[in-house]
């Protein structure tokens, strides 16, 4: 077996204050593996694997990303792009999720892409790509998060505006409310306890919520599509004269959903035998994204019986004025108000300032 390459191998030491609380066959080895990289096992080993699960699904909510990202995707390419973009980027996932998951098992380090870089990459090149590849996956969980606490701002006022009319739907309103939300869930994941606890119960809402919408929004909407409009209909509204090239386009809304599926891994250091369960959590998350975009996105087309009140709606927030059109008013308020959780890449920000990736790392 190849020696291991430590990103940073000063930081090696004998003095391990986690060594005492492993006693566990699994957590012994693993403990060793970690030190074989050239690292001290510094988190505690909390992270169940539906913990895991819901770390990783919460972090984008696959069919809250087919809501938010729902205008581009319609106007786009139309209901056929939505609907067959999502079996497309399932397909491609399954085989990203499975090369994550054979690298995650061989080498479970919280830096992820980085760190793996460092270790196949030839020698000459290794630290510069890994630099590279750090920054870019870092430069993404920013572009991540951020958007995604946009969208929730976004959600939130677009809920006001369509609550009250009169209410100005300003920038500066949707980026201060995106900056309160990046700050809670700062807050949040200082405490490991409430991350834990957070991500299981942001699972489970986000699963309910999904399910519910589900059932209930075809069954009571006042009027509905068909399956040729949902499973065959090809819209060019953006203005693309070829077919293919709005289909890629409107790709970016099944994109969105199955968005960064290695949060997991960066998690790594914090679960019990992480070279089993960092995978099985990989493969579940993209399965479970699967399974409640794909029916909540046939949901959506077969409630979208006025498409241009929909796509250019004042809110800002396409979705709301789906549920007003199926529903009424008073409903579509109701279930613009549902909670769901989102978790930042603060484990992988932290594995890269460990290896003095980051400005002031020591």
């Amino acid at each position: 077996m190849a020696k291991s390459i430590p990103l940073n191998p000063e930081k090696k030491t004998t003095d391990d204050p986690v060594a005492g609380t492993m006693d566990d066959l699994d957590l012994q080895l693993h403990r060793h593996h970690l030190l074989e990289m050239g690292y001290v096992p510094q988190m505690k080993r909390e992270f169940s694997l539906i913990q895991l699960i819901g770390s990783a699904y919460t972090l984008t909510n696959s069919w809250l990303g087919v809501a938010g990202a729902f205008t581009t995707g319609i106007t786009a390419a139309g209901s056929a792009g939505v609907i067959y973009g999502l079996i497309l980027m399932f397909i491609l996932n399954i085989f990203v999720g499975i090369s994550l998951s054979e690298l995650i098992s061989a080498m479970p380090n919280s830096g992820g892409q980085y760190y793996w870089t460092m270790r196949l990459a030839p020698r000459k090149y290794a630290r510069p790509f890994a630099y590279i590849t750090g920054v870019c996956n870092l430069f993404a969980a920013f572009c991540i998060t951020a958007s995604s606490s946009i969208a929730v701002s976004i959600f939130i006022f677009g809920s006001v505006k369509f609550a009250v009319p009169t209410f100005v739907l300003s920038p500066w309103r949707v980026y201060l409310g995106a900056v309160a939300l990046n700050l809670a869930i700062g807050l949040v994941n200082i405490w490991e306890k409430a991350v834990t606890k957070s991500v299981v119960v942001g699972l489970y809402v986000s699963l309910l919520s999904c399910v519910l919408i589900t059932i209930v929004l075809p069954a009571t909407a006042v009027g509905h599509t068909d399956a040729k409009f949902i499973f065959g209909t090809l819209n060019r509204s953006n203005g693309w004269s070829s077919d293919g090239m709005a289909f890629i386009v409107g790709l970016i809304n099944a994109n969105f959903s199955f968005g960064v599926i290695d949060s997991a891994a960066h998690l790594a250091e914090e679960t019990p035998n992480p070279a089993r369960n960092v995978p099985k959590a990989i493969m579940m998350t993209v399965i479970i994204r699967f399974l409640t975009a794909f029916p909540f996105a046939c949901v959506l087309m077969y409630c979208l019986t006025d498409f241009e009140s929909v796509v250019s709606t004042p809110t800002g927030v396409p979705i709301l004025q789906l549920f007003n059109v199926a529903y009424g008013f008073r409903q579509s308020a109701t279930l613009a108000t549902m909670a769901f959780v989102t978790i930042s890449y603060a484990r992988m920000c932290w594995a890269f300032s460990r290896d003095n990736g980051m400005p002031f790392s020591s």
